[in-house]
């Protein structure tokens, strides 16, 4: 595999589904997005030990390339269940930071993450 990198994937995964979480920002939520943050990065480190696998993940941002005005994330997980658990126990939903998450199954076509994919 020239130009890409064969990653090691547990047998836990085996099963694993693609998930996007896609969540957005209470209006004026900056100081408590701010205030959470390491524990929110905390948390994302963790998340393996919660039967989630970040792929990607990053702050939606304002049409200034700079304010954040949510997250979004795709995940592999076993299930649905256990990414709704992640996303409830995350510091921004626990304080209130985020207005909505929602969560839906994805099939990667195109991409890194596609099956078929040579890294385009």
């Amino acid at each position: 595999m020239i130009g890409q990198t064969a990653l090691a994937v547990p047998s836990f995964w085996a099963r694993a589904m693609l998930f996007v979480i896609h969540a957005t920002d209470k209006i004026g939520g900056m100081p408590t997005r701010a205030k959470f943050y390491r524990a929110h990065r905390t948390h994302l480190d963790h998340a393996t030990a919660e039967g989630v696998h970040i792929l990607v993940a990053g702050p939606l941002v304002a049409d200034d390339g700079e304010t954040p005005i949510g997250s979004l994330f795709i995940v592999e997980a076993n299930d649905r269940t256990a990414v709704e658990a992640f996303c409830r126990a995350d510091p921004y939903h626990v304080h209130g930071v985020w207005e909505s998450v929602n969560i839906h199954a994805f099939v990667s076509r195109r991409g890194w993450a596609a099956s078929d994919s040579k890294g385009v």
